[in-house]
């Protein structure tokens, strides 16, 4: 698997795109990590086609706003239909998974998750 924070995803996109599909070729997976963190168009991103979306923790730990709740849902809808799988990162707390878990989203990072 090979990560890519998604600030790198400013610069020219074909060439990224490009790599990307021959890294998945040769069956490297890829993750977008620290999603929603800049302002890179969601072509630039959904152009690599990746494996794991892996959403800030900043999201994460917004919990009980509708913003981010929504964001959440998109995502989900997003990756259920590309077949990739939405990572939250940074959940430090038993509360923020559990309140994760009941909006439907089934991996996660970070310390409540040991």
């Amino acid at each position: 698997m090979l990560e890519v924070k998604e600030s790198l995803l400013m610069a020219s996109s074909e060439p990224m795109r490009s790599t990307a599909r021959e890294l998945q070729r040769l069956a490297v997976r890829i993750a977008i990590a620290d999603f929603g963190t800049s302002h890179v168009p969601l072509q630039a991103v959904f152009g690599l086609l990746p494996s794991y979306l892996m959403l800030s923790a900043d999201y994460t730990r917004s919990l009980h706003q509708d913003n981010v709740d929504s964001l959440v849902d998109f995502l989900l809808c997003y990756c259920r239909y590309k077949r990739c799988t939405l990572v939250l990162q940074g959940v430090e707390t038993a509360t923020e998974l559990q309140y994760w878990q009941r909006k439907g989203v089934e991996t996660f990072q970070g310390a409540a998750c040991t």
